[in-house]
């Protein structure tokens, strides 16, 4: 199963912390100049660093197919049908952390999407909720961390 680096999800807002947490994380900010520098700095590196080191695979859950998602994506993936059980039990995982779940499609200006990695990715704004997207995650190692769409995983079983 291939994983897309978080960082090149499509989505801006994607693995980002929405309004709420970035307002709580200012209120926390130093008052001198040299101390906000430093405090967006660190705020900068962390993210692209979280997003760089996690990995994602989406997938459709729904009953039925859906035009909309063939319009949208079949340029650019495979449909598989299968069901969550069956793909979980389907992955070598090697010993790499992952997590999986549906995401939760929200309000980025009202809602408190968390800061971290891996929580933050399963979360999309509702203009997504057409997807219905069910996800893989997980980390994505050092070695695997390569610059283009797509970090070839050794879950795949072609490995």
């Amino acid at each position: 199963v291939p994983l897309l680096r978080a960082d090149l999800l499509g989505d801006a807002w994607e693995g980002n912390p929405s309004l709420p947490i970035v307002e709580s994380m200012l209120a926390e900010m130093p008052a001198d100049k040299a101390g906000r520098e430093q405090f967006f700095e660190r705020f900068r590196t962390d993210i692209v660093k979280q997003r760089h080191s996690y990995g994602v695979s989406c997938w459709h859950s729904s009953a039925t197919e859906s035009a909309a998602m063939w319009d949208i994506y079949s340029s650019r993936g495979v449909a598989v049908k299968t069901t969550a059980r069956r793909l979980l039990e389907s992955l070598r995982l090697g010993g790499r952390r992952t997590w999986f779940g549906p995401v939760k499609y929200v309000d980025y200006k009202q809602t408190a999407v968390p800061f971290q990695c891996p929580d933050n990715l399963f979360f999309k704004r509702h203009s997504y909720e057409h997807e219905h997207e069910f996800r893989l995650v997980g980390e994505i190692r050092s070695e695997e961390r390569r610059v283009g769409k797509e970090c070839r995983s050794r879950w795949s079983p072609y490995h």
